[in-house]
């Protein structure tokens, strides 16, 4: 909808810089004529056919456990912040090649990172993530200003013995699937689905991926320039969401919208490097199972591994036997007791 009224506001503002008349081309429909349209269509049996694939998709579809910065309230609040990060030009074209042979868009490989990511970080395999889709497949819809974004539930099953190919060919199915049956409104779903809500999550999905590709907006007014300033926000949707943007460059700038009842912001950074450094492994070798992919940056790993583990413990050539004669101690006519 922003890209329609800077279009139309450039040029009512050029006309009257003009004192011209503007040459505005008439909607073909309104925004109540989409509302009366999508009424009738979903109460005869398309809704139906749609819901009945949902319920199968959904089912036993357990909350995201994220690991929180402190405990949870018993009711979610809105409160959130935003933290933002680059994907280089050369990870965001092997993201796209390694799409392009299975098919994939970059959309779908970006899903099938951030997904992956937050099995690790939850332990669960079963992951749903919630994206937006733009709702305007008919023509006559383009130019018409309203709310016709619809939420679409995206649930894979994650198996560590798999290729990262093997899995983005899942995730693409997964995607295929829940496009080919968006007319389903979220907030029906959710009346079907969850009726009995969690006060303390957002229904159905508690994470969200999304990639815009849609050129901004831009302002075209005659002796006056326009310059975009960044809102501060500080509400989220959900727990997590993240949100690429293609720039000019041929990179991506993301947006990390995050619950401030939930994590703190450095927590969130470092969800972001492990996004990064978990893409460049994946991409390294498609074919490399997702269990040898690591998410942990080099300092990380050595502190894991090294500086984590304690000081050595001395055992230089001695031999097992040698070693546990060191820890035991005899006492006369009893057992020996370990001490220490």
């Amino acid at each position: 909808s922003m890209g329609v009224i800077t279009r139309e506001l450039s040029a009512l503002y050029a006309a009257a810089v003009r004192g011209e008349e503007a040459a505005l081309p008439e909607p073909r429909i309104q925004y109540p004529d989409f509302a009366v349209w999508q009424r009738e269509h979903l109460a005869g049996d398309a809704l139906d056919g749609q819901l009945d694939y949902w319920r199968g998709k959904l089912d036993g579809l357990e909350p995201l456990e994220l690991p929180t910065d402190r405990p949870r309230p018993a009711v979610r609040t809105s409160a959130g912040a935003l933290h933002t990060f680059e994907v280089p030009v050369s990870l965001v074209d092997r993201l796209r090649a390694a799409g392009q042979e299975r098919g994939a868009s970059l959309f779908m490989g970006l899903t099938a990172v951030t997904q992956l990511l937050l099995s690790r970080y939850s332990g669960q395999r079963d992951i749903a993530v919630g994206t937006a889709v733009s709702g305007r497949e008919r023509t006559e819809l383009e130019n018409l200003v309203g709310f016709f974004v619809n939420t679409l539930v995206l649930r894979t099953r994650i198996d560590d013995a798999r290729t990262f190919g093997e899995y983005l060919d899942d995730v693409r199915s997964t995607v295929l699937d829940a496009f080919a049956h968006q007319d389903v409104p979220f907030s029906r779903l959710i009346e079907e689905l969850a009726p009995e809500r969690d006060t303390s999550r957002t229904p159905l999905v508690q994470a969200f991926v999304s990639l815009q590709n849609t050129p901004p907006g831009e302002f075209r007014l005659p002796g006056l320039q326009a310059t975009e300033h960044a809102v501060p926000r500080e509400a989220a949707q959900f727990e997590l969401g993240l949100h690429f943007q293609e720039t000019d460059g041929g990179g991506l700038a993301a947006v990390v919208e995050f619950s401030t009842d939930l994590f703190d912001r450095s927590t969130v950074e470092r969800l972001c490097r492990h996004w990064l450094t978990l893409a460049e492994q994946l991409l390294a070798d498609p074919r490399l199972r997702l269990s040898r992919a690591g998410m942990l940056e080099t300092d990380e790993l050595e502190q894991a591994l090294l500086g984590w583990s304690g000081p050595g413990v001395g055992v230089g050539g001695r031999s097992v036997v040698e070693l546990v004669a060191g820890r035991v101690a005899v006492v006369p006519g009893a057992v020996a007791v370990v001490c220490g």
